[in-house]
């Protein structure tokens, strides 16, 4: 967040522009000056942190924006006479809501990051994965949050550094586990860039088109688990070839250079011990369509 004031205006009205400051004067929170010459003024330019929390942060948001507010402080200029006082003034920077932007203002996400390699091995790439309660990508899931058997929640995908016109992310494989990736029960979400089908309803919204990937799924609970894991492959893919098509029967090769990034989510705290359904992932759909069966043979 940059904020721009004039040095010749200060100085008019009786302020001292070497005192600029944040609120927040600790050493952790001295922002970053520079000046610049604009129609023959001098304008100092104040750069603070958007981070939720930092220095003073103030941090609201509707359903399309951020709204980051912060003061700054600037005594007065010392003369035989005093005129003004020393000045605090609140500036507030909008931003529209974005995947990443998003995170930054959450205080413990849900989210997890690993580092991706480039394109035949050149250069390295932070990745990272969270989930969110809204397809906007805008509301992450915090840790301690739960999500409930039935509900939709939305896997969000971001590379960093990249250079968006060369590359694209691309997630060839998501699984969900009660452990790890490997376990004979998990259920696979996402298979050769496209929704893997089956019980478990999965929507890749996007995937190999930018820099992120967008994937909603309908939550699902494995039995006597109270969590589920999250593994996706992802890679870099070279957005001069189609990084969108599906590849159902791609082979263990295909995922050579991908990393795999992980995340867990809670589930509401339900009692599922007495369901008779033995399936090691029950999804609210086949548990609705069990009891409207059940309930259907009873009345007629």
């Amino acid at each position: 967040m940059t904020v721009s004031i004039s040095r010749c205006l200060l100085t008019y009205l009786k302020y001292n522009y070497s005192t600029i400051h944040l609120a927040d004067n600790s050493i952790a929170c001295i922002p970053a000056v520079y000046s610049t010459t604009e129609n023959k003024t001098k304008i100092d330019h104040i750069q603070a942190e958007m981070g939720a929390g930092w220095c003073g942060n103030i941090v609201k948001n509707d359903s399309q924006k951020i709204y980051i507010t912060n003061t700054i402080h600037i005594d007065i200029l010392h003369s035989a006479i005093i005129t003004v006082n020393p000045l605090n003034f609140n500036f507030t920077c909008a931003y529209n809501l974005t995947m990443q932007l998003s995170l930054n203002y959450s205080v413990h996400p849900v989210m997890g990051t690993t580092n991706l390699p480039g394109i035949n091995g050149t250069g390295s790439f932070p990745v990272t994965m969270a989930a969110y309660w809204d397809s906007q990508y805008a509301n992450p899931i915090q840790d301690g949050e739960a999500i409930t058997v039935g509900t939709n929640f939305f896997l969000g995908l971001f590379v960093k550094n990249a250079d968006g016109d060369v590359f694209t992310l691309r997630v060839e494989k998501c699984v969900a586990s009660p452990t790890d990736s490997s376990n004979p029960a998990s259920v696979t979400l996402v298979t050769g860039g496209c929704p893997a089908g089956g019980d478990i309803s999965t929507t890749v919204e996007e995937n190999g088109v930018s820099l992120e990937a967008r994937i909603r799924v309908s939550a699902f609970k494995f039995q006597s688990a109270d969590f589920v894991n999250i593994f996706c492959d992802v890679k870099l893919c070279d957005k001069r070839t189609d990084c969108t098509k599906c590849d159902n029967s791609a082979s263990s090769r295909s995922y050579a250079d991908t990393r795999e990034v992980m995340i867990t989510l809670p589930y509401d705290d339900y009692d599922f011990s007495s369901s008779s359904v033995t399936h090691s992932a029950l999804p609210w759909a086949v548990l609705c369509s069990t009891l409207l069966g059940f309930l259907s043979n009873r009345l007629y």
